[in-house]
């Protein structure tokens, strides 16, 4: 039916008459319209039986029509739906990984940024539900989430000390991890870079400190990380999986450094991918959204604050004050510490597991509520002026007004103080 409708009427003319053609015969398209028609034409049965078929139903227009360009337009696109729909199905079935049941615990995994949050969630799930062994990477040994995940007591769990920013730090994880893998018999399937840092405040307000640090974890840290773990992943042709964020789709107002480092991760696992496409390690992005609120990523931003705000000089607290003291009086429900909170979302952990452990994953996994997926959708086809419209409302910050004050009846910005001990790596 839907040939009948996106098929122009054309007059009676034999096939290939109406196909376009380049005169010198030798063409690519003229000789495989040629290849069709010979093909229907040697299958006069089923061609009888489609165009019965269509001159009889109600929307063929009755006989006498020469429905013969709607039977070959029904015919290749019936066969391009199936042969779609077969690709699909042979790529969930290639894709599976319950064949693996009963080789995961012999598989091991690294993961960094445990200590709360996406990273805490991931090595809870992958010793729990897939009883795979966890390398999980802790910035603080001290902390919680390293103590709650030692005291699981298993062998199969491992917390390994490590600060992405400083070299000797991932050189010993990465030593030990090796140990371990073979003192263990063990495979390490897959490292997956989580750990990342964030500071909301605009741009002006940022100080060196706060710029650097993003990027030293969230961008380079994940690159020391991953070089230093190619050579022992290569050995079992183990998968590099990076978490990224939707801030890497659309960057927003507030985090344009945090943006700028997930947005060049993402530029960096497409380039990594080919080069590693030769050794069989696949390269995969994982978009997560819509956990900030579970996690301890934004547990410093008082601290971030305050140091923004006593960094400014005397015009900037004229110019910002108000607007200033707004701005993170409306983030402040996010500076609480929060602990270790495993994260109860399925459609993560479904999408996790096949990144994981399929032997045909996807290159991104995007996961995010249906709003994020509306809002995104939209910012790709509206204009600019439409686009910056839209990315306002979705973040819903308060509105810059300016306000001039004097000194001495500026108000005193008072901000929450987390312990400076916490810091979500």
């Amino acid at each position: 039916m839907w040939a009948y409708f996106f098929t122009p009427v054309v007059e009676e003319k034999p096939l290939l008459a109406i196909m376009p053609t380049s005169g010198g015969g030798g063409n690519v398209f003229t000789w495989f319209y040629k290849e069709v028609a010979d093909a229907v034409s040697k299958s006069t049965t089923v061609v009888a039986l489609y165009r019965t078929y269509l001159e009889w139903v109600p929307f063929s227009g009755g006989r006498g029509i020469d429905t013969t360009g709607q039977i070959i337009v029904a015919a290749v696109s019936g066969a391009a739906v199936t042969a779609v729909i077969c690709i699909r199905w042979l790529q969930m079935h290639k894709g599976d990984y319950r064949h693996l049941k009963d080789k995961l615990g012999h598989l091991a995994v690294f993961i960094s940024g445990c200590d709360s949050g996406l990273g805490y969630s991931l090595a809870v799930h992958c010793h729990d539900k897939l009883k795979m062994t966890v390398f999980a990477g802790c910035f603080k040994l001290d902390g919680d989430g390293a103590f709650r995940l030692g005291q699981r007591g298993s062998t199969r769990m491992h917390i390994i000390p490590l600060d992405v920013t400083k070299v000797e730090s991932v050189e010993k994880a990465k030593e030990e991890v090796s140990k371990l893998i073979h003192s263990k018999n063990l495979e390490l399937t897959a490292l997956v870079n989580n750990a990342g840092v964030m500071v909301f405040g605009e741009f002006d307000w940022l100080t060196e400190k706060l710029i650097r640090n993003q990027v030293e974890v969230n961008l380079l840290g994940t690159m020391r990380l991953t070089r230093a773990f190619i050579p022992l992943l290569r050995q079992y042709h183990g998968r590099i999986i990076t978490i990224s964020s939707h801030c890497a789709l659309a960057t927003l107002p507030g985090l344009s450094v945090y943006g700028a480092t997930k947005t060049a991760l993402r530029a960096w696992s497409d380039g990594l991918r080919l080069e590693l496409i030769k050794f069989n390690m696949p390269v995969i992005t994982i978009i997560p959204g819509s956990f900030s609120t579970q996690s301890n990523i934004l547990a410093m931003q008082g601290f971030h604050a305050k140091e923004m705000e006593q960094s400014m000089s005397q015009e900037y607290k004229d110019l910002y004050g108000e607007y200033f003291q707004r701005y993170n009086g409306y983030l402040s429900a996010l500076f609480k510490d929060r602990g270790p909170i495993v994260l109860t979302d399925k459609v993560l952990y479904r999408k996790f597991n096949h990144a994981l452990l399929s032997t045909c994953p996807s290159v991104n996994y995007i996961v995010s509520p249906l709003r994020y997926t509306i809002y995104h959708a939209l910012f790709k086809i509206s204009p600019v002026k439409v686009r910056d419209w839209l990315v306002h409302r979705f973040v819903s910050m308060p509105e810059w007004k300016q306000q001039r004050v004097r000194e001495d009846s500026r108000p005193e910005i008072v901000l929450a103080q987390p312990d400076e001990k916490m810091f979500d790596n």
